[in-house]
C-alpha cells in the first residue's frame, strides 16, 4: 500500500513538474502594452527592413500572427528577433497598414509604402526624354517662325528697295 502511494506521488510530482517545464517554455508574461517604433515607413520592391518594436513587459511573448496587415501581396513579416520585426517587400507596390492586435492588446498602425524605384527612375527617365523632345520641337517652330519672318521681312525690303530705284530712274 505503501508502494502505491509512494508510485502515485512519483507520478504527480513528475507530472507537476513537467507541467512547470512546459509553462516556462510556452507562457511567457502576457503582453500589456506595445508601440510600433515607427509612423511611416518607405520601402523600395524586394527589401527588407526591421522595425524597432517596444512593449511591456519586455520579456512577453509575441506571435507573428498577432500582426496585421489590411493588404497582402506588399509586405511579408520575417520574423520578431531582439524587439524587432523584419519586414520584407515583394514585388508590388502599394501602401499597407501594419498593426499589431491580440484581445485587448492593440498597437498604434503604421503605413508602410512600396515603390518600385527602378520603375519610377525610369518613368522620370521618359518623362524628362518628352520634355526635352516638346522642347527642341518647340525651338525648331519658333525659329522656323523667326526664319519665314526674316524672309518676309527681307523681301519686303527688296521691294521697297526695287520701287525706290524705279522711282529714281
Amino acid at each position: 500500500m505503501k508502494r502505491k502511494i509512494f508510485k502515485g506521488l512519483k507520478f504527480l510530482g513528475i507530472g507537476f513538474i513537467v507541467l512547470i517545464v512546459i509553462g516556462m517554455i510556452f507562457g511567457g508574461e502576457s503582453l500589456d502594452k506595445i508601440h510600433i517604433d515607427s509612423k511611416h515607413l518607405k520601402m523600395d520592391v524586394n527589401e527588407e527592413k526591421e522595425i524597432a518594436l517596444i512593449f511591456s513587459p519586455e520579456d512577453a511573448h509575441l506571435s507573428i500572427d498577432d500582426f496585421q496587415l489590411n493588404h497582402d501581396g506588399i509586405v511579408e513579416i520575417k520574423d520578431i528577433k531582439d524587439h524587432q520585426l523584419i519586414i520584407k517587400s515583394l514585388k508590388k507596390s502599394g501602401d499597407v497598414t501594419l498593426q499589431y492586435k491580440d484581445n485587448n492588446i492593440k498597437s498604434n498602425a503604421i503605413t508602410i509604402q512600396v515603390v518600385d524605384q527602378k520603375a519610377l527612375a525610369a518613368l522620370e527617365k521618359q518623362k524628362e526624354e518628352e520634355a526635352k523632345e516638346k522642347a527642341e520641337q518647340l525651338a525648331k517652330e519658333k525659329a522656323e517662325e523667326e526664319a519665314k519672318k526674316q524672309a518676309q521681312e527681307q523681301q519686303q525690303l527688296q521691294s521697297r528697295q526695287a520701287q525706290l530705284q524705279s522711282f529714281l530712274t
